[in-house]
């Protein structure tokens, strides 16, 4: 009984503090409409100026996109057209036919060396080969040609075997390998799989503004040299240490290995038998 009497006073308790709060609620409520008129202008207001900024902010950013948009393709075009190099063409004998000349290690460094001077626009080609190399041997007719389609270039073609001190100053990793040179420093480096002729002008005309001269092709003129197109039988002394090598490794680990311990046994115990029989024939 007490219980329930308990129950009820809080429940009575409950139920006033509830109409309390009410009634609080509704007094603010009323407060609010007394001016109706001025609290619903302000906030639309606030509303619609929300709405003009979320409104115009999209056409402006899609303006400054656009605008910056302009100016990257702007730079670009320019970056690319900066990349050119312009070529001065270099001074001919008359009696002189532009050709490839194959040079050694020093003659090649005098011919590239590098110039203070901005305004000489002295350009070269060198083509780092092998003689040996079959696909040296497919690039040089092409190579060739080149020397009859660009007169004002310096066409070098070099050993990269022979004088390897080269390989590691300019990057060069396999043959064969064109580098175009500027006024004594390499600027671009021939990429494509193919080495033909038609990819070699393509190459100088990315990097350079010189026109070809003369009709692209290649003439039977251009496997007779002065690059050979004919891979050469030297002997390959390098070759044959590296393979010695290897034999002489590979033996070594079969002498080392179980598999030829249990031969050498085999052959051993057999020849004891053989002997043991022979003195027992005996």
């Amino acid at each position: 009984m007490k219980n329930i009497i308990i129950n009820l006073c809080i429940c009575l308790v409950v139920l006033g503090y509830v109409g309390g709060v009410g009634e609080t609620e509704t007094e603010k409520l009323l407060e609010s409409d007394v001016n109706p008129a001025i609290i619903p202008i302000s906030n639309e207001n606030e509303v619609n100026d929300e709405i003009l900024e979320n409104a115009t902010m999209p056409a402006v950013a899609s303006v400054s996109l656009v605008n910056e948009t302009v100016v990257i393709e702007e730079n670009v075009n320019i970056t690319t057209k900066a990349t050119k190099v312009d070529c001065k063409a270099r001074e001919l004998s008359v009696d002189e036919n532009p050709t490839v000349f194959i040079v050694n290690s020093s003659v090649m460094l005098g011919a590239v060396v590098p110039e203070t001077n901005i305004s000489a626009n002295e350009c070269a080609l060198v083509l780092f080969f092998a003689p040996w190399c079959h696909f040296s041997a497919l690039a040089a007719p092409h190579f060739n040609a080149l020397a009859r389609l660009y007169p004002t270039f310096h066409l070098f073609a070099i050993n990269a075997i022979k004088f390897n001190g080269l390989n590691t100053r300019y990057g060069i990793a396999a043959v064969p390998t064109l580098v175009l040179f500027h006024n004594g420093r390499a600027i671009a480096k021939f990429n494509e799989t193919v080495y033909s002729l038609d990819n070699f002008v393509q190459f100088v005309g990315k990097y350079t503004s010189s026109q070809t001269d003369g009709i692209i092709n290649v003439t039977s003129a251009d496997f007779f040299g002065p690059l050979p197109s004919t891979p050469s039988n030297e002997t390959d002394y390098v070759l044959i240490i590296v393979w010695t090598f290897i034999f002489a490794c590979a033996t070594f680990g079969f002498v080392k290995s179980t598999f030829c311990c249990r031969i050498v046994e085999v052959i051993r115990n057999n020849w004891r038998e053989a002997e043991a029989q022979h003195e027992h024939v005996e």
